[in-house]
């Protein structure tokens, strides 16, 4: 959202909800894994998220998902607390 250079009111409503949206989508992602994020950690649990995805494109292969699952809980929810 920082980084939205519109100028006029649709491109910037456009802008704000797409924000708003995908924190509330990893928020509820969240709750399913049955943890109740804040703000904070919730734009970490999106910057893993976009970090993995990015590490698994560069790499060229696809992931054995039944294998790594554990590690990717893991790469996805470093650095993310419940909120208290």
């Amino acid at each position: 959202l920082t980084h939205c250079q519109a100028r006029n009111k649709e491109a910037l409503s456009f802008a704000f909800n797409a924000s708003l949206t995908s924190v509330n989508l990893a928020r509820a992602f969240a709750r399913q894994q049955g943890m109740v994020l804040s703000v904070g950690s919730t734009e970490t649990l999106l910057h893993n998220a976009a970090m993995v995805d990015r590490f698994i494109a560069m790499s060229g292969k696809s992931p054995n998902m039944r294998l790594n699952n554990t590690d990717f809980k893991g790469l996805l929810f470093y650095g993310v607390r419940a909120a208290v």
